[in-house]
């Protein structure tokens, strides 16, 4: 989309059944709920006509070549070459879509999210481990800043995938990167594991909590009028579990 108004009135717009528009700055997501394949087809088409006239009316246009689709559900091959036309332009349904920074797939499973920001964390955090040499390198707590950078592309978004964590490899892959950073800090040796080198450098918890954290926090936010409280009480709740997980394992016990 080339500009968009200050308004929100493309937002309001008359629309299918069960076809809604959410937007934020100059994207627009289109939330369509179908049951058969042909609804699919019919109904995204219909919907990407509407906006496409009322785009041409404000004098606005639709970035077409940018325009993707995603089908989420649970049902096996269904609509996997499935393909509509918006704006002249055709455009395929893709395993998963990146808005927002997030990258979402058809099943819900945010595998290729975890997966894509693992990957982004951990060239960041090559290029740190040479600002942060084991020998002759800066202080533990400058070496806790820089990997402060770390856990922020790790945890983006995590208010919405947070529970993708429960599954063991999909945790491994984040805390593989956690690790790296959190080796780093304590400059200790590459054999330390991965249970111990963060109590070693009173660091944060594990990333799975932390990301768990984030989603409660937020879903707390949305009801209760203390975010300070119940900040305090999310993370004295992720330290609770952290050190039963910490005990649970026979590998010590640590307080703080």
């Amino acid at each position: 989309m080339d500009k968009l108004r200050d308004d929100d009135e493309v937002l309001t717009m008359d629309l299918p059944e069960h076809t809604t528009l959410e937007g934020f700055a100059n994207d627009i997501a289109a939330k369509i709920v179908v049951k058969t394949e042909e609804q699919v087809q019919n109904r995204v088409e219909l919907a990407s006509m509407i906006v496409q006239n009322w785009m041409t009316n404000h004098g606005l246009q639709l970035a077409s070549q940018k325009t993707e689709l995603v089908i989420l559900t649970r049902k096996r091959n269904f609509c996997e070459k499935i393909q509509v036309e918006v704006y002249g332009s055709k455009v395929d349904a893709a395993k998963s879509l990146k808005y927002l920074g997030v990258k979402v797939d058809q099943k819900l499973k945010f595998w290729e999210q975890i997966k894509s920001a693992s990957e982004k964390a951990d060239k960041v955090m090559g290029a740190l481990c040479r600002l942060m040499p084991n020998i002759a390198g800066p202080k533990s707590s400058k070496r806790k800043t820089l990997l402060s950078v770390i856990h922020s592309i790790l945890l983006y978004g995590a208010e919405i995938w947070a529970d993708a964590l429960q599954h063991k490899s999909y945790r491994k892959k984040k805390a593989a990167v956690q690790r790296r950073g959190a080796l780093r800090v304590t400059s200790a040796y590459c054999t330390t594991s991965e249970a111990a080198v963060p109590v070693i450098g009173s660091m944060p918890p594990p990333i799975d909590l932390l990301a768990i954290e984030r989603k409660r926090v937020y879903e707390r936010l949305e009801i209760e009028g203390n975010p300070e409280i119940m900040k305090r009480e999310e993370k004295e709740l992720t330290l609770s579990k952290w050190n039963r997980r910490w005990t649970s394992e026979k590998t010590g016990k640590w307080t703080r």
